[in-house]
């Protein structure tokens, strides 16, 4: 790698999890299973590089192992095989690794994280009470917008990295009524609150808010670290 490439890959490492079913055809394959969609497969498990775009480690799970359950030691297998020099890393995960277990790794291997949570009924309240003027525009993302809101799990931790708050970023974007699904299937419908979604199609209300949110211990202290922080978690996506 050139000099100067090299000097700018490790000023910063961002990690991303992430696992894909491999169908498979022998029955006899060592954690081969028939996975939801009924294929018989494996589940790759990997740790991405992803500024580089390569795997920094990487796992031969069963077809319906759950990737929470060795992530652990992947993350710490990947931190490992970092070269030398690196000046700062941080981790983005989908819901899939929601679990306070994952949190507490990443700061003890001195890495930042951001992983998506699993909506529950006290997240979505809390964001419904955050006021209209507390919501941040998103960088890249029509009628969609941003905030802090006040719920945190008991059993994750505090403060993560460098002694920076953990908080709970909610995201929200308006939806007309008319481009709701009537499919129930519908992952945009998932996001909406069930309340609203009723009267929504129902024909009573115009829009309803979609929401998602991650929980963090990187700077959030103004709009723009904010806002910037939520179009670095987006961008995890590219993984796939």
């Amino acid at each position: 790698v050139h000099p100067v490439r090299r000097s700018a890959l490790l000023k910063e490492v961002t990690i991303d999890g992430d696992a894909t079913d491999i169908e498979v055809y022998g029955p006899t394959k060592d954690g081969a299973v028939h996975n939801y969609k009924g294929e018989r497969s494996l589940r790759g498990h990997f740790a991405f590089w992803a500024e580089l775009g390569v795997p920094a480690s990487g796992d031969l799970l069963g077809g319906n192992d759950d990737p929470r359950s060795s992530v652990r030691a992947l993350l710490r297998r990947a931190v490992a095989n970092l070269p030398p020099g690196v000046q700062k890393i941080r981790t983005r995960w989908d819901g899939g690794y929601f679990a306070a277990d994952l949190a507490h790794e990443c700061i003890e291997l001195g890495a930042g994280f951001a992983i998506c949570c699993k909506r529950n009924r006290p997240m979505i309240s809390a964001a419904t009470t955050v006021p209209d003027q507390a919501w941040v525009p998103a960088v890249g993302m029509e009628h969609t917008e941003i905030a802090v809101i006040g719920y945190l799990p008991g059993t994750w931790p505090k403060v993560g990295q460098y002694g920076q708050k953990v908080v709970c970023v909610a995201r929200r974007t308006r939806i007309p009524a008319g481009h709701l699904s009537q499919d129930p299937r519908s992952r945009k419908r998932r996001t909406v609150p069930k309340d609203q979604l009723a009267l929504a199609l129902e024909g009573k209300i115009e829009a309803v808010y979609g929401y998602s949110f991650f929980l963090t211990d990187q700077d959030t202290s103004t709009d723009e670290a904010l806002a910037m922080l939520e179009w670095w978690y987006r961008h995890r996506t590219d993984i796939e």
